[in-house]
């Protein structure tokens, strides 16, 4: 048995609150305590723990293994982190191994460990079976999926492990609750009901945007059956008191004759009655009509998610987005026509983009008024052709991830500088706002939420 710490590090930005548990550190820890470890899940903004804390917590704990989950905007944290076990382990004779996995692991390969010297292990792709495999005692040679570092700093890189799929990704254990303090999450604005809960039903996304990384689920869309998704709702709702459940897919349409299954199972159960539920669409019209809208709202969806990203074509199409103007405007019109609740994302800042494409991104916004939305700025994630292309063309302003953050512009494009871009999202989401503040739902969702936040609702 080994006692393991699995870790979500801070930001590299102030957060006042934490949405989600982190579904990975759940799956991951629900699996090693049911192979036998003694398992801590920590999420230092839920569970306020800063560096002191969990240097404590090392002295306290006297763990084997300790594992980060690290995402782009994680990086400044992890190093610090990092450092502070490699402390420990001089200081006590000790010798806990680091681990770090998740997105920004995953992108960078087996760079990471060089650009992360106390790290060291790297878990690439999804992890369940290689941290399996090292909890276990197996030889860093023979685990699949990782790099790892030699005594003479050399880094190795193994081959991949492969993709979960069907039976294996059912087999997946449901998260157990107490590994966490459930009531320290917020849910994500604007919550239907409270406490809410995130749930993944599919991994992979068989499509093409420029701007999206894919390090870690690929390109493949495998689906979880109906069957095991409605074990895992079932779960949350009777042992966790949920009562809102969003499912996170990139795409939960991209298939729909297994959506329509799963939709058929939530109603067959009953748990429209007793949940509500959110989830992400895609506005192609092949994949998208009323009939799936009303299925939707049959099941209890009452908020849908949309990627419209730009309201100029050639910027869609240059983005690889795969939708057009068109369309979007087909989706909310629908959407909208049988009172489903949406949310649209766009982007700025994107290689093409001109005042002239922002432009037609704010005139759209205008014409689908979407129940929520905003504007993002363009982040060059590591492994995406976007981050490839800025930065072969001279856009990309910095690959200091330390101080990575989505209140930051990191590239220009060949028509607008980082300043002017950083303007133009300031006042497209200035406008955004302000539509919002003159519907009176907006201020009476927003007014629910902050405070429902405060009191745990």
């Amino acid at each position: 048995m080994k006692n393991i710490l699995l870790v979500s590090p801070s930001r590299n930005y102030p957060m006042g609150n934490e949405m989600y548990p982190s579904g990975a550190l759940l799956l991951l820890g629900t699996m090693l305590r049911k192979q036998g470890h003694n398992v801590k899940v920590v999420h230092m903004v839920a569970d306020k723990v800063d560096r002191a804390r969990f240097q404590l917590g090392l002295h306290q704990m006297k763990p084997d293994i300790v594992g980060f989950t690290v995402s782009t905007y994680q990086t400044a944290m992890t190093r610090s982190l990092a450092w502070d076990v490699k402390v420990y382990n001089e200081e006590h004779g000790t010798e806990i191994v680091t681990i770090a996995g998740g997105a920004h692991p995953s992108a960078l390969g087996g760079e990471f460990l060089y650009a992360f010297s106390d790290i060291d292990i790297a878990v690439y792709g999804e992890g369940e079976m290689a941290l399996g495999d090292i909890a276990r005692g197996v030889p860093l040679p023979d685990v699949q999926g990782i790099h790892y570092r030699l005594p003479t700093t050399e880094v190795i890189s193994n081959p991949p492990h492969g993709l979960l799929t069907g039976v294996a990704l059912d087999a997946l254990p449901l998260p157990d609750k107490t590994l966490i303090d459930f009531k320290r999450y917020s849910g994500l604005f604007p919550v239907g009901k409270r406490p809410c809960m995130f749930v993944m039903s599919s991994r992979g996304c068989p499509y093409q945007c420029s701007f999206c990384s894919k390090s870690v689920y690929g390109n493949t869309l495998r689906l979880r059956s109906p069957e095991g998704i409605m074990e895992e709702v079932e779960l949350l709702y009777r042992d966790w008191g949920v009562r809102e459940i969003h499912f996170g897919d990139d795409t939960f349409n991209a298939n729909r004759e297994w959506a329509n299954e799963l939709l058929d199972s939530i109603i067959k159960r009953g748990f429209h009655k007793k949940l509500v539920f959110r989830v992400a669409l895609r506005v192609n019209e092949k994949i998208l009509d009323m009939e799936l809208l009303r299925h939707l709202k049959a099941a209890g969806v009452w908020f849908i998610y949309y990627g419209v990203e730009n309201g100029d074509q050639g910027m869609l199409d240059r983005m690889h987005k795969g939708i057009t103007v068109a369309e979007v405007e087909r989706a909310f019109r629908l959407t909208h026509s049988i009172g489903l609740k949406t949310e649209a994302f766009f982007i700025i800042g994107l290689p093409g983009e001109t005042r002239a494409t922002i432009r037609a991104s704010r005139d759209l916004y205008k014409r689908i008024r979407p129940f929520w939305g905003g504007f993002s700025r363009a982040l060059p994630f590591p492994g995406t052709s976007f981050t490839a292309e800025v930065e072969r063309e001279g856009n990309l302003l910095s690959k200091d991830y330390d101080t990575f953050s989505p209140g930051t512009m990191a590239v220009r494009t060949d028509a607008l500088t980082a300043a002017e871009l950083e303007q133009e999202v300031v006042s497209a989401n200035r406008m955004a706002r302000w539509g919002k503040l003159r519907q009176p739902k907006q201020v009476m969702y927003a007014l629910r939420d902050k405070i429902g936040g405060r009191i745990g609702q």
